[in-house]
């Protein structure tokens, strides 16, 4: 908490401003600062008034500042709807100078992402366009021949399905949730050298969210299939505690 709070009358209308920075304060007074209403004045409302704040205004205001609560906080529907069309309508065909275009392309260009940020981008990208399909009710996409190698499973006891994890951005080919299994059936594209290269982060993805969370997958199988759907190999990649 700050006890010193320093006081400076505003050159024009004599209106106290309160200070906790000591730097602003000495600031304010070697330039004889106005107010930011006296600045206002004359320039885009000539007609208004300076307003006055009552004691317990004042306090109330202190007392956010030491919190660090920000003012937006808590609230929602800050701005009406007629004022949010307006903003869009003024916003429609707006176009960036030249100059604007450059400055922006310089930052962007000296811009270093960081590793963490760039596993979070792709993380809520996932996430917002698993959204996206469930909300368009678009079902996700079925490898040839999955179905009826899952279905050959659940014959022997299992009950294999495919579920949208939203917490991980994934769609599990097959997932058996009485036995905590994952499944995934590739097919020849999977066997692409991009392509592996991001199966093995989905891979090690999936299998540190279930370790993290304490409750580690018992088994993460990977299964090749040809064209035309038939199995090749089955490969047993990942055994939790069992």
């Amino acid at each position: 908490m700050i006890d010193k709070i320093l006081q400076f009358n505003c050159p024009s209308c004599g209106k106290i401003r309160n200070y906790i920075n000591e730097i602003s304060f000495l600031k304010s007074v070697r330039k004889k600062l106005k107010c930011n209403v006296c600045c206002q004045l004359g320039k885009k409302y000539p007609n208004r008034k300076s307003p006055t704040l009552t004691d317990e205004q004042r306090k109330k205001m202190i007392k956010n500042l030491n919190t660090g609560i920000p003012w937006n906080k808590g609230k929602v529907g800050i701005y009406s709807k007629e004022t949010i069309e307006k903003i869009r309508q003024k916003s429609i065909g707006r176009k960036h100078k030249e100059e604007t275009k450059k400055c922006i392309s310089e930052k962007l260009k000296n811009r270093i992402i960081s590793n963490e940020t760039r596993l979070k981008m792709s993380k809520n990208s996932r996430i917002y366009q698993l959204k996206r399909l469930t909300e368009l009710q678009i079902p996700p996409h079925e490898d040839r021949g999955s179905r009826e190698y899952f279905q050959s499973l659940n014959e022997k006891g299992f009950n294999f399905k495919s579920k949208t994890f939203f917490e991980l951005g994934y769609v599990a080919d097959g997932y058996d949730e009485n036995n905590h299994i994952w499944v995934e059936f590739d097919t020849p594209y999977h066997r692409f050298p991009t392509q592996k290269e991001k199966d093995i982060i989905r891979q090690q993805n999936i299998i540190e969210h279930f370790e993290q969370i304490k409750h580690p997958l018992k088994q993460f199988i990977r299964v090749s299939a040809n064209k035309t759907g038939c199995v090749l190999n089955e490969e047993c990649v990942y055994k939790g505690d069992i």
